[in-house]
């Protein structure tokens, strides 16, 4: 106790002899300022106009090699994301898991094979056109040419049936790889641009006028630097402590209806999945506010509402979704099971 008294009245020995220091110093550190100010000012001004000369001509000279180089940064930068595009997009799907995979390229292939086929017919198909104008003829009672025209009108129309089922399946097909490009460029080529910042040309500009802003001469500041630290440590604490209880009631108050709302928010997908009187929904949900990555909640915040409106209407793509959220909901019923 002694100890810290002998501390206590220490510091109040300094920070007394501080203050009445810097009462002595103020008027004589004004004056010596009022005297050198105008000739501060007049070299600041002088400074000023001939860095403006100096960089109006620079700027001038350099404008041939300045575009010349934008266009170069940018190509490359297209190159870059062209690049780190196919990549995120190839880690995105590597991602998935061995059966979702399979399906995402079965689906994609069988759809280009199905596109490149056009109106054609498979075997199986051309069979069933003919069987069905034969009987459709042998009903009218035509026969010769009449029957043979019907078999290939019969099959013309039902040709031109697939090729616009082929159509709609491979618009599917390429919605869905939209859909991966955009889930790899939100999950792995932005963080990797944000992490790489610091190595690009705006980045290095940035870290360099950084590490010169502390840089340059100080005029005239003879007070107590331990003091000054002080005062500007108790202003930080005392302004925290007022913004934490400006905040605290405002923020327990919006924390219940912030949750209610979010829960609410995030069952867009699994609803129109299971539909609302299915329990299977409210699991998946449960599994996503607790237990589901944190950028696959952010994903499902930000689109799940205009993803549910895309499938709505698209049962081929609802069901490939649904089975993907069936592993995570069997896992979830096993481990309630489980634990019964």
């Amino acid at each position: 106790m002694d100890f810290l008294s002998r501390e206590g009245q220490q510091y109040y020995n300094e920070t007394l002899g501080a203050a009445q220091a810097q009462t002595k110093l103020l008027p004589q550190v004004i004056g010596y300022e009022n005297e050198i100010m105008p000739g501060l000012q007049a070299h600041q001004a002088a400074n000023f106009a001939s860095q403006s000369q100096n960089l109006l001509g620079m700027y001038q000279g350099l404008q041939g090699d300045s575009l010349a180089a934008q266009g170069a940064y940018g190509n490359a930068l297209v190159n870059q994301f062209g690049q780190l595009g196919a990549n995120a997009t190839s880690q995105a799907v590597a991602g998935m898991s061995d059966w979702n995979r399979s399906i995402y390229n079965t689906f994609g292939q069988q759809a280009a094979n199905d596109l490149a086929l056009g109106s054609t017919l498979n075997e199986q198909e051309t069979t069933a056109a003919q069987q069905s104008a034969r009987a459709a003829a042998g009903a009218r009672g035509l026969t010769g040419n009449q029957a043979i025209g019907m078999e290939v009108l019969n099959s013309y129309q039902l040709g031109n049936q697939r090729k616009q089922q082929r159509q709609q399946t491979a618009l599917q097909a390429n919605q869905m790889g939209m859909q991966t490009q955009q889930f790899g460029a939100q999950a792995y080529m932005q963080p990797a641009m944000q992490l790489s910042n610091m190595y690009s040309l705006p980045g290095m500009v940035d870290q360099t006028q950084a590490s010169f802003g502390n840089l340059g001469p100080s005029f005239l500041q003879p007070e107590s630097q331990y003091l000054a630290n002080i005062r500007a440590t108790n202003a930080q604490v005392q302004m925290a402590q007022a913004q934490a209880a400006a905040t605290r009631s405002a923020g327990m108050m919006s924390m219940v209806g912030g949750i209610v709302g979010g829960l609410i928010k995030l069952c867009w997908v699994a609803r129109e999945v299971y539909g609302e009187k299915d329990i299977r929904w409210i699991i998946f949900r449960e599994w996503l506010t607790t237990d589901a990555p944190k950028w696959l909640l952010d994903i499902y915040t930000k689109h799940g509402e205009d993803f549910a409106k895309f499938i709505s209407n698209k049962p081929i793509l609802k069901r490939m979704v649904r089975s993907a959220m069936d592993i995570v909901v069997n896992r979830q019923l096993k481990n309630i099971n489980s634990h019964a």
